[in-house]
């Protein structure tokens, strides 16, 4: 299994909710770090460009929804990310500040 390492941050913007796009790379996301948030709640969209159209992410079980707070990580299954490169965090309602999210990823092998 290849080693989890920090992946791009995903940055939303003072009183936004759409955080700017993001490439993964050859990674598959893993892990989400969140300091300071004002939503509790977060979807996960992607495009097959950086420049594309980004769709909501659509798991078995209905969208890709996450519950978030304040200091937290959260582990994603890379059952459920795996093939996705270009990717947007969109926050459940606009952000009191700019906020920062680490990303975590493993390599794809």
């Amino acid at each position: 299994m290849s080693t989890l390492r920090r992946g791009p941050d995903v940055v939303i913007a003072n009183n936004g909710t759409v955080s700017a796009a993001v490439d993964l790379g050859e990674g598959v996301l893993c892990g989400l770090q969140f300091a300071t948030m004002t939503s509790t709640a977060m979807t996960l969209h992607s495009a097959d460009a950086i420049d594309g159209t980004f769709a909501l992410v659509l798991l078995r079980s209905g969208a890709f929804s996450i519950t978030i707070a304040t200091d937290r990580y959260i582990t994603l299954l890379s059952e459920e990310t795996r093939g996705l490169r270009f990717i947007k965090l969109i926050a459940g309602s606009a952000e009191g500040a700019e906020r920062t999210i680490k990303t975590y990823v493993r390599n794809i092998s």
